[in-house]
């Protein structure tokens, strides 16, 4: 519930302003704080309601008041707190002192008096909202709400008949008939005595005298008699680790091939289920293609074949919508079923209306009713973090950073146990996925998914339950979600072309968020109306200048993303902005950007020029977690020097171009930085250049950072491998480009205990082979080596988790080498194989030679590999050797539409074009 998240932001903010300004109020401290203490006792209440599954009408009215009353309290804090200001407390003592602060207080009088009338008012609501709940009786009604549905919507689907079912093998009743159900309410008496039925014969007498046995009696007798006896036991949707814990109790371990199945929509659940090493987890695939066309057409027109001519691109469409899910394609399919004529404009509309139409359409009740199971069993600080995904259009790719950047900005997220606010929405991100609510997207081998995706069902649900909470306003074209006289909190624009119509909304003066996605082409935004923004993005494309002074008087914004625009030169004054992502920036970062003490992240995207320099002044904005991507050798050197005192930096991004800057002072003052960096907080490093540069300056760095987790290099390479990294037992992904590689450097690099993903490039050529011993590598789930000649030899039982390995290689001297890439067949864990040979250069023969050669290698694993053997047309970048036997060098320049250093934990050279020259 988004009012649980605003009572939640506000009642911290009270409890601050108790502690700091607000004994400078005379007569308002008392009422701050009764204001504080009611709301406390709300906010409580709430919880209970976020747990009812359909509170009535009376509760979401009484919600309503209190979100809108916590956003107003919000707003008089923050405006009284920049009204105010801070910097009295922190003048110089003294007479001078006395002076200061006193004129500080007189230029503010005004604000506070203005401030105190405005929390008189406020308490007057708070005071009202609560006779309402005593009133209405509203701690009786959350107390006694029924959590169980009068039918289950699931029960159906027991009783199927085998021949309707698709995507499943072997016969349902042996199955089915051992299945045993767990509700979201743990009920463990009706549970037990489920599986004691399934386990003895059908006695009325017993039944009626087991029920009255109280659990301990039903786990004993249930023991007894599955003990010795071989036994299969399916439990279906269990939600929590707790019931499981309960559940097996009853289910001895007897050593008779006895199974147990459970299901279950939590990951972190099933993990908890499988802690045997003998236990398997198997999650769940979409239906394939084909399963989906038969069940969806079986449905409709009864056989798998039925559908006619002209409806068949339409259904491709609704089943793409559906992306395999059954449940889904069922419920359009239901849907479609129930016309007795079907035509390819109802189908059409139908097919446009999946993911925003579906809410109100009383043929789709019983899919909603469970996906709303799923949305009700989350806890309360998850369901804001959710429903907020529906600011974004369908089928839109969601960046990971920056959704949880603007959750914090919202305020659903607190710090807790000692974390920052960052790691605690990565981890609500975490279980949003684990719950399956949303769908990972590029998930990489540190295990993090750089973006979600929603499903259009699932964005159909949440879409409704925004809708009901007047959670956000989404405008898109010929739709607005919201009605005329309700209080805008949050506002997306969804448009690929026309006039957003904003005079058919209510007041935009409490717009909290405001998002542009597409094209806003000859528009102009409406930031002239808004008084309280905290997000702000405009993630759009404009063809004419939009001014954007004007956001510089939203003195409460804390997240900021532009595309394509210029910032406005007084940037300095958003005081408490955390969050700046500017994309396809190409002007230089205002001076006053160094005024921001308050910001956090700063993402910079240029994708056609590397000139976005270090602002001067950097040293002083002391939060900053987050740096990228920024030229060192083209910046004030001064800026250099003071990042090492960034003492909160964990993500630095760097460009390092000239192999030899005009100052000798750039390479003394990034390695020094570096290494005071290493003893703060570092925990991701990407140094990159647009051509191959040395960086061999940085060899000799002292005292590495033992938090790095991420090193990345890209055309700025070592002359070899630094002594530095074997200390880094925390690093997950490396990216090591380096001139030559020895075999100590090998050994060194095997040795890192939490290596999974590793990229290799070597430079000069080599001609020895590299061989890759079993006592190395033990973690390593992805390996990419580039290199002039295929000398890779793998020994038995090497690199034993490896289950992803790309090789590129230049076939040039193929046959006179008369080697290729051996042992793959030694790689046990080994799934995926990748190779990329560059033919630039080379004879047809060579290219033959280099090919056959490593496709029969790879045909030496006893495994059925997914494999992909491919030709490159671009000149491989490095030493390779010629069909005379001599070494050729290529160089490297790159023309890139993005070096952002997106690819983190995949391979980049798909985003670059690169020509050789030299």
């Amino acid at each position: 519930m988004d009012a649980q998240s605003a009572l939640g932001s506000v009642l911290n903010k009270l409890t601050d302003l108790l502690a700091g300004e607000c004994a400078l109020l005379k007569g308002v401290r008392g009422e701050v704080s009764f204001l504080r203490s009611e709301l406390n006792h709300m906010h409580a209440l709430l919880q209970k309601c976020a747990a009812m599954e359909n509170p009535d009408i009376q509760v979401k009215a009484w919600t309503k008041e209190v979100r809108e009353v916590a956003y107003d309290i919000e707003d008089c804090v923050d405006k009284f707190l920049h009204g105010v200001g801070t910097d009295e407390h922190h003048g110089p003592g003294g007479i001078k002192g006395f002076f200061s602060s006193s004129a500080h207080r007189l230029k503010t009088l005004g604000t506070r008096h203005h401030v105190g009338k405005k929390i008189q008012e406020l308490k007057a609501r708070v005071i009202d909202i609560k006779e309402q709940r005593e009133r209405y009786r509203l701690d009786h009604v959350a107390a006694t709400s029924s959590d169980n549905l009068a039918v289950d919507p699931r029960l159906c689907a027991l009783f199927a008949e085998e021949a309707n079912l698709v995507g499943i093998d072997g016969p349902r009743d042996t199955l089915v008939r051992w299945l045993v159900e767990v509700s979201q309410t743990l009920d463990l008496k009706k549970i037990l005595l489920d599986i004691l039925s399934g386990v003895t014969k059908k006695d009325g007498d017993c039944v009626k005298e087991r029920e009255t046995w109280d659990a301990i009696r039903l786990i004993e007798k249930t023991r007894e008699l599955l003990y010795h006896k071989r036994y299969l036991v399916i439990i279906d949707d269990i939600w929590s680790m707790a019931a499981w814990d309960i559940l097996k109790c009853a289910l001895p371990e007897n050593n008779n091939c006895s199974r147990v199945i459970i299901t279950t929509r939590i990951e972190s659940v099933a993990k908890a289920c499988c802690s045997l090493p003998i236990d398997f987890c198997y999650k769940i695939q979409s239906l394939s293609v084909f399963h989906s066309r038969s069940l969806f057409f079986k449905r409709i027109f009864g056989c798998a074949d039925g559908c006619p001519v002209q409806l068949q691109d339409t259904s491709d469409g609704i089943l793409e919508k559906c992306g395999g899910l059954p449940l889904a394609i069922v419920s359009i399919a239901s849907l479609l079923a129930s016309k007795s004529i079907h035509t390819v404009g109802y189908w059409e509309e139908v097919l446009a209306s999946i993911g925003s139409g579906l809410q109100n359409n009383p043929d789709l009740e019983s899919m909603k009713t469970i996906l709303s199971l799923s949305y009700s069993d989350l806890p309360h600080y998850l369901k804001p973090c959710l429903l907020y995904l529906c600011i974004f259009p369908e089928d839109h790719c969601i960046e990971r950073g920056s959704l949880v950047r603007r959750w914090i900005a919202e305020g659903f997220i607190n710090e807790e146990y000692g974390q920052i606010v960052e790691d605690v929405a990565e981890r609500y991100f975490n279980e949003l996925i684990n719950r399956s609510m949303i769908q990972p997207v590029d998930i990489g081998y540190d295990r993090k998914a750089e973006a979600c995706r929603l499903h259009d069902m699932m964005l159909d649900l949440i879409t409704s339950k925004a809708n009901e909470e007047n959670f956000v306003t989404i405008i898109s074209p010929g739709n607005i979600s919201s009605k005329q006289d309700s209080v805008v909190c949050r506002l997306s624009i969804h448009y690929q072309s026309g006039d957003p119509k904003f005079e058919k909304m209510g007041s935009l003066s409490r717009v909290r968020s405001f998002s542009i996605f597409g094209n806003f082409h000859n528009q102009t935004p409406p930031f002239s109306f808004f008084r309280v923004v905290r997000v702000l993005s405009l993630d759009c494309e404009f063809n004419n200048v939009v001014e954007l002074s004007i956001i510089c008087k939203q003195h409460q914004l804390k997240y900021l993303r532009l595309n394509g625009c210029e910032l406005p030169v007084h940037i300095g004054e958003l005081k408490c902005l955390e969050t700046l992502e500017l994309r396809n920036y190409s002007w230089e970062l205002p001076s006053a950007l160094a005024q921001l003490k308050n910001l956090r992240h700063l993402h910079v995207e240029n994708p056609f020029r590397d000139d976005v320099k270090l602002p001067e002044g950097i040293g002083g904005m002391q939060a900053l977690q987050t740096l990228s991507d920024f030229n060192i050798c083209d910046s004030p050197v001064s800026a250099v020097q003071e990042i090492g005192s960034l003492k909160n930096l964990r993500e630095l991004s760097i460009s390092w171009n000239k192999a030899e800057p005009i100052d000798a002072r750039y390479k003394e003052y990034l390695s020094s930085s570096l290494v005071k960096l290493s003893s703060y907080s570092l925990r991701s490093l990407t140094i990159y250049s647009q051509r191959a540069t040395s960086v061999e300056f940085l060899e000799s760095l002292s005292h590495p950072s033992y938090l790095l987790q991420q090193f990345w290099m890209w055309n700025s390479y070592f002359k070899r491998c630094p002594e530095w990294i074997a200390p880094l037992n925390r690093l997950m992904v490396l990216k090591l480009d380096v001139w030559e590689l020895e075999d100590a450097d090998l050994c060194l690099l095997g040795e890192l205990p939490s290596l999974r993903h590793f990229v290799l490039w070597v430079v000069a050529l080599r001609k020895e082979k590299i061989i890759i011993k079993a006592t190395g590598f033990q973690n390593l789930e992805a390996f990419h080596l580039w290199l002039g000649l295929p000398c890779l030899t793998f020994e038995e039982r090497s690199m034993p988790k490896l289950k992803t390995l790309k090789l590129s290689f230049s076939a040039c001297g193929a046959k006179s080498y008369g080697s290729t890439h051996s042992g793959i067949e030694h790689l046990k864990s080994l799934t995926n194989v990748e190779v990329e040979i560059y033919k630039v250069g080379a004879t047809r023969s060579n290219i033959e030679a280099a090919d056959r050669e490593i496709k029969h290698a790879i045909a030496k694993h006893p495994d059925n590999l997914k494999e992909n053997v491919f030709h490159c047309s671009m000149d491989y970048i490095g030493e390779v050797m010629n069909d005379d036997n001599i070494v050729e060098r290529f160089w490297l320049i790159c023309r890139t539409a993005s070096i952002a250093m997106k690819f983190k934990c995949r391979a980049a050279v798909t985003a670059m074009q690169c020509i050789a020259y030299g």
